[in-house]
């Protein structure tokens, strides 16, 4: 055969192939402009059809080399183009239909461990979804379909983590304008939206993906990265705004709570067993025949669980021997009506075995979530690190009147109580075994700086060393009955109990030193005062102690072991030296009657008894109100 000949043969056969690709277009373009109503699978082929013609033409046409287009052609791949928004309809109109009878038929779960059902796609529902799927990426139209896809099926997920998660879900924006109590509210939410999201609703989604788009890799898994990624984007947007937000010290407990969830999610996030992606080709053809067995093998599953223990190690010796078992495959097959009730036993399995955001697809989701993670630890390091820098230089100079414990201690002590549930976290982000237990004894301190500076604000010097003992206390009592004592331990807790017994020994010097100068003896000099001086120094004892026990019933210990060990520490000094000061000096006031001695001129100086002075110190330190001592003898009497 000559070159002219080939030539010819050639240029015939493309004349013939133009014939053939326009009467195959004339045979279908009413069929196609029609659309699928109910009959998607003649529907499908036809545009398959006319797909191959057109493609096997335009390969024939690159052979050749032939540049301008014929009017067959032209008119094929119009009717594909006309055909294109029917089959996106129509994959829209069955996932929408899919997605309700799932919905129908199973629901959405309330509990963590339940959440979604597993939507795998029955066998007519996937192959409808899929052909029409398939026929888009034939056509060029992939992200169109994974688009559609990602609509339809985040919208349902979405509506799910609502119902799931009791809440909407917060969007990146809102973040800047909310107070913080409401944005606490919704951190919680982002927990239990976030937990369920990877849990349970990206692995039920990957099943479904994965069942509905069976063999249209890459798009399979694109598809469920755009699906995952529209669905934890706004949630991971959320953390990163509540990252870069401002890190006052109250944020510190919600940081380290999105980190823990952000941190215990990571490994189901990240690849878990690559080595299980190179087996599933050979089991999802198994699939359409055990799904519909599912909801029969379900209630089998408490009594299978337990076996499990004993199959797993015979596993790997059944892997080993797969290459000798598969020519056999045809009649292993007639025994798998055997083997599906045992099926349900792997799926609990299927979450660590499966990469629930594996693959090159989902590499930009993993990548934010480990920048999440890392932004929220810098972010609750940051805030707990300003918690020392705002406890040491709080400026508030509102004291408490009766010398209690300031609101300042209280907060600090609460919220170093509360922070202890996250020591571990706070280690794991310090990098420090011990970092609580120093981070907390700085704390400490600091607020020990602090309340030494505020103390120097009240007028009355008595109650500054009351008011550090009151708060001493405070912070040895709180940490004595928590977890704090194990953080700080005995040594600490002793050195605090010092500075509680040094504090109340300072009010006393402050506060009765000069009572206790009235009482004590005069170096033997007793006789040589004359009647006036001693009616003076009882006058002296009785206005400063009236005014001590005014002033101080007003203050307050609040802790009543406390409160009696300072009373009795002041009545062992007191008493005995009042009961002798009066012993010494009554002879005098006696002596001065008109008839020789009388007890009635000694009466009126002599104000108190011990019984009295006793009962009267137990009054102090109650937080009253006002209190006044009711004497018949006025005062003006001095």
């Amino acid at each position: 055969m000559g070159p002219t000949q080939e030539y010819g043969n050639e240029d015939d056969a493309l004349k013939a192939a133009d014939v053939v690709l326009e009467n195959l277009a004339r045979q279908v373009e009413e069929r196609i402009k029609e659309g699928p109503k109910s009959d998607l699978e003649p529907y499908l082929a036809t545009i398959a059809r006319l797909h191959d013609g057109v493609a096997f033409f335009e390969a024939l046409r690159e052979v050749k080399s032939v540049q301008a287009e014929c009017l067959a052609l032209a008119h094929s791949k119009r009717l594909l183009e006309e055909a294109r928004p029917r089959l996106e309809g129509e994959l829209r109109q069955q996932l929408l239909q899919f997605t309700k009878e799932t919905e129908e038929e199973g629901g959405a779960g309330e509990r963590e461990g339940e959440g979604l059902p597993v939507l795998l796609a029955d066998g007519e529902a996937g192959e409808r979804i899929r052909g029409v799927a398939e026929a888009l990426i034939r056509m060029g139209r992939a992200d169109n379909c994974r688009k559609i896809y990602t609509e339809v099926r985040s919208s349902m997920v979405e509506a799910g983590l609502r119902r799931m998660a009791a809440g909407r879900l917060t969007r990146e924006e809102e973040v800047g304008g909310m107070v913080w109590e409401e944005l606490s509210d919704c951190i919680e939410g982002w927990r239990r939206q976030t937990r369920r999201a990877v849990r349970v609703v990206l692995v039920a989604e990957r099943q479904l993906c994965e069942a509905v788009l069976q063999g249209l890799e890459p798009h399979t898994g694109q598809a469920f990265a755009d699906l995952a990624g529209a669905t934890l984007g706004m949630l991971l947007g959320f953390g990163e705004a509540v990252a870069r937000s401002s890190k006052p010290p109250e944020k510190v407990p919600a940081l380290m709570d999105m980190y823990e969830t952000m941190r215990d999610l990571m490994p189901q996030v990240r690849p878990l067993m690559p080595q299980v992606r190179p087996l599933m080709p050979q089991v999802r053809p198994l699939m359409p025949q055990v799904r519909p067995l599912m909801p029969q093998v379900r209630p089998l599953m408490p009594q299978v669980r337990p076996l499990m223990p004993q199959v797993r190690p015979l596993m790997l010796q059944v892997r080993l021997l797969m290459p000798q078992v598969r020519p056999l495959m045809p009649q292993v097959r007639l025994l798998m009506l055997q083997v599906r009730p045992l099926m349900p036993q792997v799926r609990p399995l299927m979450p660590q075995m499966e990469v629930v955001l594996g693959g090159a697809a989902c590499a930009a989701i993993r990548a934010n979530a480990q920048q999440l993670l890392q932004h929220l630890a810098a972010a609750a390091k940051e805030a707990f690190s300003n918690f020392e820098l705002a406890v040491e230089s709080e400026e508030s100079s509102k004291m408490p009147p009766d010398g209690a414990a300031h609101t300042l201690t209280i907060y600090v002590v609460n919220y170093l109580r509360f922070l202890y549930e996250y020591k571990a976290t706070m280690q794991e982000l310090f990098s420090r075994d011990n970092f609580f237990s120093e981070a907390t004894t700085c704390i400490f301190a600091a607020l020990h700086a602090n309340l030494e500076r505020k103390s120097q604000l009240y007028r009355d010097a008595a109650l500054t060393p009351l008011f550090l003992m009151n708060n001493v206390h405070r912070i040895v009592d709180c940490v004595q009955k928590t977890e704090l004592k194990e953080v700080l331990g005995e040594d600490w807790i002793e050195q605090q109990r010092c500075m509680v017994q040094q504090h109340a020994a300072s009010y006393q010097r402050t506060s009765w030193n000069k009572i206790f100068g009235l009482l004590a003896a005069q170096d033997g000099k007793e006789g040589s005062l004359s009647r006036g001086a001693v009616k003076e120094r009882f006058c002296v004892f009785n206005a400063t102690f009236e005014e001590l026990h005014r002033s101080q019933c007003v203050w307050k210990i609040p802790d009543p072991e406390l409160r009696s060990a300072v009373q009795l520490q002041i009545a062992e000094v007191l008493l005995p030296a009042y009961r002798s000061f009066v012993q010494r000096y009554t002879p005098v006031l006696e002596s001065g009657g008109l008839f020789g001695r009388s007890s009635e001129a000694a009466s009126k100086y002599i104000r108190f008894s011990n019984e009295s002075l006793d009962s009267l110190l137990k009054e102090f330190f109650q937080g009253r109100e006002s209190c006044n001592i009711l004497l018949t003898q006025a005062s003006a009497d001095c």
